[in-house]
């Protein structure tokens, strides 16, 4: 049998595609999380009022409303499950 650009359908191959595909199904299922720490930060960003931001204002504004403004965090310890992205950058 032959697959693309004439190649032989080897036992080689199979295996190697099977390898593949476990590699790629644990990366999509991998679940992970454990305690970690956002540091106290101030600074001027787009956000809705969520778990990372919990402040008041002057005039209010309805909950889960975008809105930006110079605002402070104060830090969190916290449990999410997360893949490692900008936010959560950390060692193990």
């Amino acid at each position: 049998m032959a697959l693309a650009m004439g190649e032989p359908l080897t036992q080689k191959l199979i295996v190697s595609g099977i390898l593949m595909g476990l590699g790629i199904c644990l990366h999509l299922t991998e679940q992970h999380q454990h305690r970690h720490v956002h540091e106290a930060m101030e600074h001027n960003h787009v956000h809705r009022h969520d778990e990372h931001h919990q402040h008041e204002h002057d005039v209010p504004v309805d909950l889960g409303t975008r809105h930006g403004h110079l605002h402070r965090h104060t830090s969190l310890s916290h449990i999410h499950p997360h893949y490692p992205d900008t936010h959560h950058q950390h060692k193990h």
